[in-house]
Formats: structure tokens, C-alpha cells, sequence
């Protein structure tokens, strides 16, 4: 089996400190696929890794979920590093990593331009027309008449 081919885009800080860190496409002997998270060097990052083998392979998420979440942790250690903090500390930030999504630009986060000006920075898109998807229909549908449920069999019926 060949090696895959990584393409990794080096991003400057105005300081020009280079950080990247980038999601990355896996493929196991068996020909299943799921995606992790490299860092500036090309080492897998561990904790990342382990965190998107769970998803893929014990809680069966799809490889294009392992995709998306890779691509999320990824744009989320770049702020980490490129703010000084260990990614433990980040999580008590998160608001200002959200800040940065938004305000950063595409060449420094990563994140398409279009979508941080539409407010549409962790967007799952949904089907046509805006029309959500049978499951979330399906869900919507059954917190509904559990609300009901609980209205009439909740605290102070009788």
C-alpha cells in the first residue's frame, strides 16, 4: 500500500510564527477510512487521534464525521498555539476562540470566508430549501410530546 500524500498549507502569523496544524485522511489495511489531526511537524497529535478513532470505530460515526470534527479540532489547536495556550487552558477561552473565527480572516483560521460573514462558522448544512432532515424532524417531533406528556402526568397534576 502507498504512502498517502499530505498537502499542508504553512500559515505566517504576523509575527511569522509558523503554526499549522491540519486535518488528514487515514486509511486502514482493511480499506476503512477515518480522518485525524497533524501537527506542524506531520505527527499524528494523540489525543486528538484517539479521540476521533473512538468516534469512528466504537461510537460508528461516519469517516465524514471523523472529517468534520478533524477539521474542527484542527482550526481549534491552530488558535491554541498561535495564542500561546495549551489546548487544556483554550477550553476555559472559547469565547475568544470564537471571536477569532469570525474576525481572524480565512488566510490565518482556515474557516471560508462566505461563511464567517453569514454567522455560519460550525454549519451543518441542511437539505434543500432549508428543510430540516427526517431525523431531526423525527426528534423535534418527539421532544414535542414528551413536553406534552410531562404537561399533563408533571409536578401538581391531579
Amino acid at each position: 500500500m502507498s504512502a498517502p500524500v499530505v498537502h499542508v498549507a504553512v500559515m505566517h502569523l504576523i509575527s511569522g510564527i509558523e503554526s499549522t496544524v491540519k486535518a488528514f485522511p487515514v486509511k486502514l489495511p482493511s480499506g476503512v477510512q477515518y480522518w485525524t489531526v497533524l501537527d506542524e511537524d506531520l505527527a499524528v497529535v494523540d489525543e486528538a487521534d484517539a479521540y476521533l478513532r473512538h468516534l469512528r470505530f466504537a461510537r460508528d460515526a461516519s469517516e465524514l464525521t471523523t472529517k468534520s470534527y478533524a477539521g474542527a479540532i484542527a482550526m481549534y489547536l491552530r488558535w491554541c498555539r498561535r495564542s500561546g495556550r495549551h489546548w487544556h487552558a483554550g477550553v476555559g477561552h472559547l469565547g475568544l476562540f470564537m471571536i477569532w473565527l469570525r474576525h481572524a480572516g480565512p488566510e490565518t483560521s482556515g474557516v471560508d470566508a462566505e461563511a464567517v460573514s453569514a454567522g455560519e462558522v460550525a454549519h451543518r448544512p441542511r437539505p434543500s430549501g432549508g428543510a430540516r432532515c427526517e431525523t431531526d424532524q423525527r426528534r423535534v417531533e418527539r421532544r414535542a410530546r414528551l413536553r406534552r406528556a410531562r404537561g399533563q402526568h408533571g409536578p401538581g397534576a391531579g
